[in-house]
């Protein structure tokens, strides 16, 4: 509630309201920022506000790879909701968001991504590696 309260309010003196796209020194945005945060209801809110859900960060990683990374599946569920997100894109490594569940070994996650997101299991990174 207070986000959305300073994104409503949070105008400068010529009424432009904040950037939910500033980025970090590493490229990170609000939204991934979020989701080290493991706060489902911020990423709604940034979600709500057109926050980019595919913004990459100086390693090509977005949200989603970071809710994968943290096995946040409340996160996940809200990413895959959207229709723009890219559910098989791939960071500077080739890695898919379902890669970084692999390596996670998070069974709910990957089960999640197979068969409720239909992410390829056969995409292979940089190194030729499949996600398991």
């Amino acid at each position: 509630e207070i986000v959305e309260k300073l994104l409503d309010e949070n105008k400068n003196q010529y009424g432009v309201a904040a950037d939910i796209e500033l980025r970090l020194d590493n490229q990170f945005t609000p939204l991934h920022c979020a989701v080290i945060m493991n706060s489902p209801q911020i990423v709604e809110v940034l979600l709500l506000q057109f926050a980019e859900i595919n913004a990459q960060n100086e390693e090509g990683q977005t949200p989603l790879h970071l809710a994968c990374k943290s096995c946040n599946l409340d996160i996940i569920v809200l990413f895959a909701q959207r229709k723009e997100t890219q559910m098989d894109i791939q960071d500077n490594d080739g890695n898919t968001p379902l890669h970084i569940a692999c390596v996670e070994m998070n069974e709910q996650v990957i089960r999640f991504l197979l068969e409720k997101c239909f992410c390829d299991p056969k995409k292979q990174n940089n190194a030729g590696k499949t996600p398991y």
